[in-house]
């Protein structure tokens, strides 16, 4: 008998989706689990168009992941949501390091030329 997806004991999609293209995936998975709060969030209905081709693949994804096609979709917009704002949370971090530049010892003191520095 399969698990219910209420199953508090079985991992949520969100833990496993995530966890699947890491290295150290159990661990991961364990810290994940251990660590989600189940908390009811609002949900809102939306009418998505797709191509008859996709939505087949989707739904057999979901199947396969043990998942309704629409907690497939929310987990998978989950991801890559997570994703753009990782990599924008990212690119903010190196932003202000260039900002800000370096510190390299010199308290803003140039002590050599260019022609010192490349003599022979």
């Amino acid at each position: 008998m399969r698990a219910s997806h209420n199953d508090p004991d079985r991992p949520t999609a969100s833990a496993r989706a995530w966890c699947i293209p890491l290295p150290r995936c159990i661990t991961v998975l364990v810290l994940h689990f251990f660590s989600e709060q189940r908390v009811e969030v609002p949900m809102a209905n939306v009418t998505v168009s797709l191509p008859e081709d996709l939505l087949r693949q989707a739904r057999h994804l979901a199947v396969d992941e043990g998942v309704s096609l629409s907690r497939f979709v929310a987990v998978s917009l989950e991801q890559r949501v997570e994703a753009v704002r990782g990599f924008r949370a990212a690119r903010e971090r190196q932003l202000s390091l260039l900002r800000t530049g370096f510190d390299l010892g010199t308290h803003g003191r140039v002590e050599w030329s260019r022609e010192s520095l490349h003599e022979r």
